[in-house]
């Protein structure tokens, strides 16, 4: 059902004030960005809730379709017994007309509920038909449906009730105050691929030699290219086999060694030909960013929701990530980097 779709510049039909709730983490917010900005055209800017730290939310508190972004986990603190009340309480005070529940948390949708808000939109299966009097639209939707499944069944809430259910591309904007210094970090070659190494799970992260095995490859077509390495500080010894593998004079961005923030990380990202990185936060804010992005799945498939997101497979299907093919990956990444973009 995913297409994609050009940002309108028409003036929001509604000046009612909307919220979208999030549970997941940074990759499922960025995923749905698209949905936001599109739902931002009708609306107008919108409230984003989530679970997000404070100092990843800044990243999206950035972006020109949300007027704010709450951190459930910061707003509430410890006090789970009473997290119903008050959600309420928030939610109430901020006098919202529509909420969009993107995950459904049983919590959430009675303190939405029981705040009153007239327009509450959200999917569920059939056999969750109890769940029906917390909703004022719904959709009912299939219990499989290829990853990411909350997209799909969004779209297909928006669909049923008249709404353009398009996301728009690129998903996320680079913050202005850290695009200077993305720019200078990448001053002294013409192109850059970053590799995503991102994924605190040891069974989902690729290893730095295969990695390296990847950019040596790229390195022989086009010697000028940089490299950035995409993670934080826990992915630190997956970006030391790396650079063990490769040459001395490889240039190199080495984010994993100085835990940046994730507002450097996606402007950096906006620097680069290509992405290429496990199934992680990483590809999913590459994809959101709109460059070409191969994502490597070792224990799920994909729908590809977008038309620059290229997944590769283990083979056999879920069976690894060391089943990943080296060579197709590498094949890949250079056909990309030779297309126009």
């Amino acid at each position: 059902m995913t297409t994609t779709a050009a940002a309108s510049t028409a003036a929001p039909v509604s000046a009612a004030t909307a919220a979208v709730f999030i549970s997941g983490a940074i990759g499922d917010n960025a995923v749905h960005m698209g949905l936001i900005k599109r739902l931002a055209l009708r609306h107008g800017p919108l409230v984003l809730i989530n679970y997000l730290a404070d100092d990843v939310n800044a990243m999206f508190a950035e972006q020109p379709c949300l007027a704010r972004v709450i951190s459930i986990r910061s707003t509430l603190g410890p006090d789970r017994p009473r997290r119903t009340a008050l959600t309420r309480e928030l939610l109430e005070s901020l006098a919202l007309q529509h909420v969009y529940h993107v995950n459904f948390e049983t919590f959430f949708a009675l303190a939405a509920w029981r705040a009153g808000i007239p327009n509450r939109y959200a999917y569920l299966p059939r056999r969750a038909f109890i769940r029906l009097p917390m909703f004022s639209h719904h959709a009912f939707v299939p219990d499989r449906t290829p990853h990411p499944r909350s997209l799909y069944w969004m779209q297909t809430v928006l669909e049923r009730h008249g709404f353009d259910y398009a996301p728009v591309w690129p998903n996320l904007e680079p913050s202005p105050a850290f695009v200077a210094d993305a720019r200078a970090l990448t001053a002294g070659r013409p192109r850059w691929v970053t590799l995503g190494m991102s994924s605190s799970v040891a069974v989902r992260q690729w290893g730095g030699t295969r990695f390296a095995t990847v950019a040596r490859a790229i390195q022989s077509h086009h010697p000028d290219i940089g490299f950035i390495l995409f993670g934080h500080r826990d992915v630190a010894a997956v970006a030391t086999e790396f650079l063990s593998q490769m040459p001395a004079d490889t240039v190199v961005v080495n984010l994993p060694a100085i835990g940046p923030d994730l507002r450097l990380s996606l402007a950096l990202l906006a620097e680069s030909s290509l992405y290429v990185g496990n199934d992680s936060s990483g590809m999913n804010l590459a994809a959101a960013i709109g460059i070409p992005t191969i994502g490597l799945f070792g224990f799920r498939s994909l729908s590809a929701f977008c038309e620059h997101l290229k997944p590769v497979y283990a083979t056999p299907p879920e069976s690894g990530m060391a089943n990943i093919d080296v060579a197709e990956v590498a094949a890949l990444s250079l056909k990309l980097l030779a297309a126009p973009h």
